[in-house]
C-alpha cells in the first residue's frame, strides 16, 4: 500500500481510479518483506489520516490467489525443492523399507518372536501417516522448514537412542514410535513441496521426487547388513542416526514453499463435502491393502510355492523396489506428457489389479520374476501419482497439505494391519486365498480410483 500525503499534485490522484495490479507483475515487486511493503511520503505532517483517502495500488497477494499465479516449472530452487523431498523420502522410507534386515538380528538375538519384533517396524509405519493431520496442520501453520527440522531431529534422535538397549520395549518406544513420529513431520512437507514448483512437469517432478523411497530402500538394505556385519549394532544404529541427522538438516533450507503459511487456527475441512475426495481415500484405502501383500510374502510365497531360497526371495523383492523406483518416475513422465495425473493413476490401478489375479496361476521363477517388476512398478506409480493427482482435482492452494494429510493417513490402516491379516488369512486358508484377497483389494481401489475420476471429469478421451 501507498500513503501519501495530499499536495496540489495529489489532489488529481486521489480522484483518479486505483489502476488495476498487474497480476504478472514483476516477482521481486511482489516479494517486498511485510515491513517495508508500506511507502509512506512524509512531508514532516500527519499522513494517517490522509491514507485512508488514498488508493490502494499493491493487493497483498492471498491464499485464494495461488490457483492464478504461474508455475516456475523449472529453475534452481524448483529443482532443489525436488532433491530435498527426494532426501526426505530416501530416509524415511529408506530406514521403513529396510527394518527386514533389523528384523532378521534382533530375533537372532533373542529380542523377541518374529510377531513381536515385526511390531518395532509396524509401529514406525503406522506412525507415518497416523500423524499425517498432525503434521500437515504445522506445516500450514508454521511452515515446511519448522516441521521438517523437528522431524529431522525426532527421526535421528529415535534410531540414536535405540543403539542403546536391545530391550523389546525400547525399540518399540525409539526405533518404532519416536523415529515414526519424526518421519511423519517430514514425510507430509516432502510429499507436498513439489508440488508448489510444478504444473506441465509436476508428474516428473513428483516421480524422481517420490524415487528416494525405492531408492532409499535399495541403499540401505544393503548398507545396513554391510554395517551390522562390520561395527556391530550399536554403531550400525549410531552411524545411521547421524547420517539421517546431517543429509536431513542440510535439505532441510531447500524446503521453500510459494505459499504462505495459514494465518487462521481452524483446519480447511470442505473437501470432507467433496464426493471426489471419499472416492480418493477410498482408492487408497483399499490400494494400500493390497499392495503390502507382495511386499510382505514375495519371500514367502517363493519359498513356499516353488521351493526358493531365502536368496531367490530377497532378490525378487529387490526386483519389486527396483521396479518402484522406475515406476515412480517414468509413470510420472507419461502423466505430464500423455495421460494426464488422473487418468495414468487409474491405469496403474487396473494393471495392479490384473497383475494380481494373474499371480494366482504363477508357477515358476521366471514368470514370478515378471510380476514382481510389473507389480513394483504400478505400486510405486501409485505413490508417484496420488498427490499430483490431488493437486490436479483440488488446486495448488493451501488446504492442499491438508488434503493431502488426511489421505495418508487413511492409508495408515494399511500399513498397519495388511501384513497380519494377510498372514492370518494365509495362516488359516493357504497362500492362494491370500493372493486372491489382495488381488480382490486391488480391484476395490482401482474401482474406487475410477469412480474418482469420472467424477473430476466425465469425458472419457480427455487427459486429465
Amino acid at each position: 500500500m501507498i500513503h501519501s500525503k495530499r499536495c496540489p499534485d495529489d489532489a488529481i490522484l486521489a480522484q483518479t481510479p486505483a489502476p488495476k495490479a498487474d497480476v504478472t507483475a514483476d516477482a521481486s515487486f511482489l516479494s517486498v518483506t511485510e515491513s517495508g511493503s508500506s511507502l509512506v511520503l512524509n512531508h514532516q505532517q500527519s499522513a494517517d489520516h490522509q491514507a485512508s483517502k488514498t488508493p490502494r495500488l499493491l493487493p497483498e497477494l492471498s491464499l485464494e490467489d495461488a490457483d492464478e499465479v504461474d508455475y516456475p516449472d523449472g529453475g534452481l530452487n524448483a529443482w532443489m525443492a525436488v532433491a530435498a523431498s527426494f532426501v526426505g523420502h530416501f530416509f524415511v522410507f529408506g530406514l521403513m523399507y529396510s527394518f527386514g534386515i533389523y528384523q532378521d538380528y534382533y530375533v537372532g538375538l533373542g529380542v523377541g518372536s518374529t510377531a513381536q519384533v515385526a511390531f518395532i517396524g509396524s509401529t514406525g509405519s503406522v506412525f507415518i501417516p497416523g500423524l499425517a493431520i498432525v503434521a500437515g496442520r504445522l506445516a500450514e501453520k508454521f511452515g515446511f522448514r519448522p516441521v521438517v527440522f523437528a522431524g529431522s531431529v525426532l527421526l535421528s534422535l529415535g534410531v540414536f537412542l535405540s543403539s542403546f538397549s536391545t530391550s523389546l520395549p525400547v525399540l518399540i518406544c525409539t526405533q518404532g514410535a519416536l523415529f515414526g513420529m519424526g518421519a511423519s513431520f517430514v514425510f507430509i512437507p516432502s510429499v507436498s513441496i513439489t508440488a508448489q514448483w510444478f504444473d506441465k512437469k509436476r508428474g516428473l517432478a513428483t516421480g524422481i521426487a517420490v524415487s528416494g523411497a525405492g531408492f532409499g530402500g535399495l541403499v540401505w538394505s544393503l548398507a545396513t547388513e554391510s554395517l551390522l556385519h562390520s561395527i556391530g549394532l550399536a554403531w550400525t544404529l549410531r552411524v545411521t542416526a547421524l547420517t539421517c541427522l546431517v543429509f536431513l538438516l542440510a535439505a532441510t533450507p531447500f524446503f521453500k514453499t510459494r505459499i504462505p503459511a495459514s494465518k487462521t487456527s481452524q483446519m480447511d475441512l470442505s473437501a470432507l463435502k467433496d464426493t471426489r475426495f471419499w472416492f480418493l481415500l477410498f482408492s487408497g484405502f483399499f490400494s494400500v491393502f493390497a499392495m503390502f501383500v507382495p511386499i510382505y510374502f514375495l519371500p514367502v510365497f517363493a519359498r513356499e510355492r516353488l521351493g526358493l531360497g531365502l536368496a531367490e526371495g530377497a532378490r525378487l523383492l529387490s526386483l519389486y523396489n527396483g521396479g518402484s523406483t522406475a515406476g515412480r518416475i517414468v509413470m510420472g513422465f507419461g502423466a505430464d506428457a500423455v495421460t494426464g495425473p488422473s487418468n495414468a493413476l487409474v491405469l496403474a490401478m487396473w494393471v495392479t489389479t490384473a497383475s494380481n489375479f494373474a499371480w494366482l496361476a504363477i508357477d515358476n521363477l521366471s514368470a514370478l520374476t515378471v510380476f514382481s517388476i510389473v507389480n513394483g512398478f504400478v505400486g510405486g506409480a501409485f505413490w508417484g501419482l496420488l498427490p499430483t493427482v490431488a493437486a490436479g482435482m483440488f488446486g495448488m492452494n493451501a488446504r492442499l497439505v491438508t488434503i493431502l494429510s488426511m489421505l495418508y493417513s487413511s492409508l495408515a490402516f494399511g500399513d498397519f494391519g495388511s501384513p497380519p491379516l494377510s498372514g492370518f488369512i494365509k495362516d488359516s486358508f493357504g497362500l492362494n486365498a491370500m493372493v486372491m484377497y489382495g488381488a480382490i483389494l486391488a480391484l476395490a481401489g482401482a474401482v474406487c480410483g475410477t469412480l474418482a475420476r469420472f467424477s473430476h471429469e466425465k469425458k472419457v478421451w480427455k487427459r486429465v
